[in-house]
């Protein structure tokens, strides 16, 4: 059963253009995933090493490297996979380098489906190591796909175990008298080392070929070092006009209904900025995210206009402007409608200002017959007509 569900969330996939290697590849990776949310719930010593992971890792790395070689048979591989824990509060969830697999388990929280999560990302940077494809170092795209694997394991170990109760705190704690201080300088270049503050783009919920117009960005912060749940993060606009509403249950379903449907385009995994910590870079675009203002004119929709004219800002402006004043640098995505408004608006801002300046600084050079009354006329008309020129001002 489920693995003639993967099988046909392979080929909509691809046939919707959403694929990462092509139908049989995407479902051997499917399947590789789903066996490690198979393992995780009947193999029994898989279960009881991760549960005494405190106690044990080295048997805890090597029933993880059992279950890691058998499920990239599903993908034709001879599996040599080697398992290695490192424990460093550096926002990464793990890493891949010649055949190696790094857990950080700063960055686990005690269950199987967040164990399964990295060790499912890194098996797809793994298996194209085998095959021959460029890492994710030297092409870029490697990333996302290798997170969209991450994300399937763990959906699929939580369909096999289920909610797990897990206790995240208590489980940091019971690592604290393990000395991983080796380990941790051995990962630092690895390739893939996970930041989870990341980026989407969906089709936009619109009937038949119309939701291929554009795409919709928002954002989710995971794996939070603080326990704290994931946070998202998407801007619900208004096709009739007026402020936009942040996180209404619609979008988020819209959302969470993209992932469930194969509809995710595109999405960028946002590394951390320089003398950052992950939990400073996550807090940071939480609070831009709570700061944001939809209840100003700039940000408002205009009537009918859906937030795509020109320099009007929509979602795609929001996310991004979240991003880049968190610190954070954000590609411009493909048919992200809009996706920088923001900047234009502030160029257009800059223009305004210093064109009303060399009016004002030559005004009487160009025009000495006119008073004051005149020349605060003129100023009015004159501001009028630019401020016409791009959304965001004027009456």
């Amino acid at each position: 059963m489920k693995a003639g569900n993967n099988l046909k969330e392979a080929v909509v996939e691809n046939l919707a253009g959403n694929g990462k290697d092509g139908i049989i590849d995407d479902y051997k990776g499917k399947l590789r995933d789903q066996e490690l949310g198979l393992q995780a719930k009947i193999d029994k010593t898989l279960k009881e090493s991760l549960v005494d992971i405190a106690n044990n890792p080295d048997k805890a790395k090597h029933q993880l490297e059992k279950v890691a070689n058998k499920a990239i048979k599903a993908d034709g591989v001879k599996g040599d996979v080697e398992i290695e824990f490192y424990n460093k509060k550096d926002g990464t969830m793990g890493g891949h380098k010649d055949g190696k697999v790094y857990i950080n388990l700063a960055e686990q929280d005690g269950s199987a489906a967040t164990m399964m999560e990295v060790v499912g990302d890194e098996l797809s940077h793994y298996v194209d190591y085998k095959k021959g494809r460029p890492n994710s170092n030297v092409d870029k795209s490697r990333q996302p796909v290798s997170t969209g694997y991450g994300n399937d394991a763990r959906e699929q170990t939580i369909g096999y175990v289920g909610d797990e109760g897990v206790d995240k705190t208590a489980f940091q704690e019971s690592l604290k008298g393990l000395d991983f201080a080796d380990e941790n300088k051995e990962v630092d270049g690895v390739e893939g080392m996970e930041n989870r503050t990341t980026v989407y783009a969906r089709k936009l919920k619109l009937p038949g070929k119309l939701e291929d117009l554009g795409v919709h960005l928002f954002g989710k912060v995971t794996d939070r070092k603080d326990g704290k749940p994931d946070f998202h993060f998407s801007l619900d606009g208004k096709a009739m006009g007026g402020a936009p509403e942040i996180n209404t249950k619609q979008v988020i379903k819209n959302d969470m209904d993209a992932f469930k449907n194969g509809k995710i385009v595109d999405s960028q995994v946002i590394e951390v900025p320089a003398g950052m910590t992950e939990s400073e870079f996550d807090e940071k675009v939480i609070n831009n995210v709570k700061a944001y203002q939809t209840n100003t004119y700039d940000n408002y929709y205009p009537v009918a206009g859906v937030g795509v004219g020109i320099n009007e800002r929509n979602s795609n402006t929001m996310v991004d402007n979240i991003v880049e004043e968190s610190g954070g640098k954000i590609k411009d995505f493909k048919k992200a409608v809009n996706q920088n408004a923001g900047e234009k608006i502030e160029k257009d801002i800059d223009k305004y200002h210093n064109d009303i300046y060399e009016i004002d600084k030559n005004f009487y050079k160009y025009n000495p017959k006119y008073n004051e009354k005149k020349k605060k006329e003129y100023f009015e008309n004159e501001k009028r007509i630019r401020l016409r020129e791009f959304r965001g001002f004027g009456n």
